[in-house]
């Protein structure tokens, strides 16, 4: 990890990012600037391939919140580093 911080966290940030938008553009009331910044943050997903992936953040954290998503990528990256190490 350098001094910016991970890869991992990066991606937490934009997916933040992403579902604070996206819950903006659905809401009853007009969130201005919301939809483009929605589109802007889906291009970089989309770009970077994590599509899918916000796609599940989003499933779980409206199951059951961040937390539960937090705690699947650490079993997910504890699983991958396993495999590697094997």
């Amino acid at each position: 990890m350098n001094k910016y911080g991970s890869y991992k966290d990066l991606k937490e940030i934009v997916f933040g990012l992403a579902y604070s938008y996206q819950h903006a553009t659905q809401l009853p009331y007009k969130v201005e600037g919301a939809d483009h910044a929605y589109k802007a943050i889906e291009w970089i997903l989309i770009m970077a391939d994590l599509e899918k992936e916000f796609h599940d953040y989003v499933k779980m954290r409206g199951e059951a919140g961040h937390s539960a998503y937090a705690k699947y990528i650490e079993e997910k990256n504890s699983k991958e580093n396993k495999n590697e190490n094997e």
